[in-house]
């Protein structure tokens, strides 16, 4: 089994678990005939889930986005992503290796949503979460969001902002959590 890679955006390889990925028919033989000459079937399963994304474009050079929020204070940490005012704007900058590639894309915010919502990615801090912004709407952990890319390149400006649990204060020190961006087709 192989995977090609491409040079432009290409739908995912979705292996789920329990997947049948391939299946060999073995049979042994003699030159007797004797005994009766049995059949081996071999099951290749998927023990786990497994996506595969068989393009080479890439987002910001294929860099780690890190996103400092720095020091804040604790009483400007919103309960919410569109209304907090701890944010952070990050450009992703889109490019694929083969020329000319104009097309639609779709780009997924892959990650642990917070246990307190579902529409802001997990912190180690337990109360804080950070959400992603796209034209003012939220994007989701496991949420995306569609644009283009023109003549091999493209890109998108987009928010991070840091929010709290309601009616909590979270504590202080450093906090960390991380997502993964992926560019696929709508």
């Amino acid at each position: 089994m192989y995977v090609i890679n491409h040079g432009s955006p290409q739908n995912p390889i979705n292996i789920r678990y329990n997947d049948l990925l391939g299946e060999m028919l073995l049979r042994q033989t003699n030159n007797t005939g004797k005994p009766p000459v049995p059949l081996i079937t071999l099951r290749l399963i998927a023990n786990n889930d497994l996506v595969i994304e068989p393009s080479t474009c890439t987002i910001n050079g294929n860099r780690p986005i890190t996103v400092d929020f720095n020091s804040v204070d604790r009483s400007l940490i919103g309960e919410s992503p569109l209304t907090t005012n701890i944010r952070k704007d990050v450009r992703l900058a889109y490019s694929c290796p083969d020329p000319n590639v104009t097309r639609p894309i779709k780009i997924t915010m892959k990650g642990q949503a917070s246990l307190f919502s579902s529409d802001v990615l997990a912190m180690s801090n337990p109360n804080l979460g950070a959400g992603l912004l796209r034209n003012g709407a939220v994007v989701k952990p496991q949420g995306s969001f569609n644009t283009n890319i023109y003549n091999s390149s493209g890109g998108d400006d987009v928010v991070f902002v840091l929010t709290r649990k309601p009616g909590t204060e979270p504590t202080t020190g450093a906090f960390s959590g991380s997502a993964t961006l992926v560019m696929g087709l709508p």
